[in-house]
């Protein structure tokens, strides 16, 4: 953990924000002597003709942002087809650690800064459609 960040390079994703807060209580008590990593705070706004009904879910919300990535982000390259497609997206609850709906059509997510940074946002706005997974019946 001192020389690499061990919460962007784990391979269990739904380990990656708990290996986060590890990682900043370390940096921090530690007087930076671990390396420091970063998070992404994003917030956005849903527009519909329509006011937005249902609940958005972390995997729509990586869906519709596809569109505003750039190609060299690492969710677009390790899930494309996951994020182009009506399949499930298991990962994408572990990929965005918090969403938050603030008011009305406004929303924020926090993830890593390794699977999203503002550099890869290359659209400030952008149109897309949020894909459903087809639920699967017993």
């Amino acid at each position: 953990m001192l020389l690499d960040k061990v919460c962007e390079e784990y391979p269990e994703i739904d380990l990656h924000f708990d290996l986060f807060n590890i990682n900043q209580l370390l940096f921090k008590a530690y007087n930076g002597k671990f390396p420091n990593a970063k998070a992404t705070i994003v917030k956005f706004s849903v527009g519909t003709p329509d006011k937005f009904e249902g609940e958005l879910t972390k995997e729509m919300v990586l869906k519709a942002f596809s569109r505003g990535l750039s190609d060299s982000n690492i969710i677009n390259r390790l899930f494309s087809e996951q994020m182009s497609t009506d399949m499930r997206f298991e990962e994408a609850k572990d990929i965005l650690w918090k969403l938050d709906e603030e008011e009305g059509n406004d929303f924020s997510f926090i993830t890593s800064e390794y699977w999203m940074n503002k550099d890869e946002i290359i659209a400030s706005e952008f149109e897309g459609k949020f894909l459903l997974a087809e639920s699967e019946e017993e």
